[in-house]
């Protein structure tokens, strides 16, 4: 049923989210819980329907946005934009984001970025300018996604945020509406790596990596995993081009890092016999460390899998590895928190104090990892 002024002021906010009415002809009315009336066009262009502002109620009246529409309909069946100065949607902005950011993370993650936008955002809020787009909106597009899954609409919050911050450093927008959302939302279980923390349980673990039956390269990366401390991916990824047997060091490219920062791992006694296992076996020194049947690195699973057949399933995984070192080195006293911290590749939020630390980190990184070393070495 087309919409008529008298309709249009008696139109109550909604209590949340966005009330949506519609006047004929992609002719769109929305209404905000705050009040706020404004006029969409919807309409198909290049096979996919689209949302374009025209006006707030108010500003202009109901005739006048019929004509508008109309003229946008006009120029859109020329091929020319809605509007002569289209404002950016929010797809275009975030397109633009994801650039500038793919020069800090993996393309695999700006990936992943880019389908949680397109599979649970765009089809809401894509085609809507960014201006256009309220806190409300936001909530009313994150909700349904919170409740089944609710770290995911957590990081989509993030990743929002972050497009509204980009959105006013470029002119485009005053404001991140996104940042009020977050409290709103079903925050998500804080999760944990199993991981065997007690030193005589995590004793009987040792024993059972060094007796391992399976492949000797799924044995060796336990080993040498255990020995770094490091993330499961990172080894299993590991080359001799990274290892420097004469410094005992493993250099990690700030490419294959979390942080996009590379990582020295001082290499202690342990890791250092797995290595001398492997060129005992494989002299040419070249390729992975732990290759999998195909030449490739072992695949994800591989690990844990081989932890469960051990019998820690549920118990302690892969990358708990990295929790056991964080507890037996913090409760020993063996380290400054913070060296610990950076033996482990978390980085460090004050870039300043962190270039200033980085030297005196690297040594005592070195004893750490060389008390590591003879801890495991009575383990097991």
């Amino acid at each position: 049923m087309a919409l008529t002024d008298t309709k249009i002021r008696n139109l109550k906010a909604p209590q949340a989210g966005v009330a949506k009415y519609a006047d004929g002809h992609g002719l769109t009315l929305l209404v905000t819980h705050t009040g706020t009336k404004t006029f969409y066009l919807r309409t198909r262009v290049g096979g996919r329907e689209q949302m374009f502002r025209v006006g707030a109620y108010g500003e202009i009246s109901l005739a006048e946005a019929r004509r508008l529409a109309e003229e946008m309909r006009q120029r859109l069946r020329r091929g020319q934009p809605a509007k002569a100065e289209n404002v950016p949607s929010l797809a275009e902005v975030a397109k633009d984001w994801l650039t500038v950011r793919q020069s800090e993370i993996t393309p695999t993650h700006a990936a992943d970025i880019g389908r949680r936008l397109e599979k649970d955002v765009f089809p809401r809020l894509g085609n809507l300018p960014l201006p256009d787009i309220t806190a409300p909106m936001i909530l009313e597009t994150l909700r349904p996604v919170s409740d089944r899954a609710p770290e995911t609409a957590k990081r989509l919050r993030q990743y929002l945020s972050a497009i509204f911050r980009h959105g006013a450093a470029c002119g485009i927008v005053t404001a991140d509406p996104a940042a009020f959302v977050g409290q709103a939302l079903r925050r998500p279980a804080r999760k944990h790596f199993p991981a065997i923390v007690e030193p005589a349980a995590f004793a009987g673990l040792m024993e059972s990596i060094r007796g391992y039956w399976g492949a000797p390269d799924v044995r060796r990366a336990l080993l040498f995993l255990v020995a770094t401390a490091a993330r499961p991916g990172n080894v299993r990824a590991a080359t001799w081009e990274e290892i420097d047997l004469q410094n005992r060091t493993w250099t990690i490219p700030a490419a294959k890092m979390k942080s996009r920062r590379q990582h020295v791992v001082p290499l202690n006694s342990v890791a250092c016999a797995v290595l001398a296992e492997i060129e005992r076996e494989r002299p040419e020194k070249a390729g992975f460390l732990f290759p999998g049947r195909t030449g490739r690195p072992l695949s994800e699973n591989t690990l844990n899998a081989a932890l469960k057949s051990l019998g820690y399933a549920g118990r302690h995984t892969s990358h708990g590895f990295r929790s056991t070192l964080s507890s037996l080195a913090n409760e020993a006293g063996i380290a400054r928190p913070d060296v610990i911290e950076a033996a482990l590749a978390h980085a460090e939020k004050d870039e300043v104090r962190a270039a200033y630390n980085r030297a005196d980190y690297e040594k005592e990184k070195r004893l750490l990892f060389d008390w590591w070393g003879e801890i495991l070495r009575g383990f097991g």
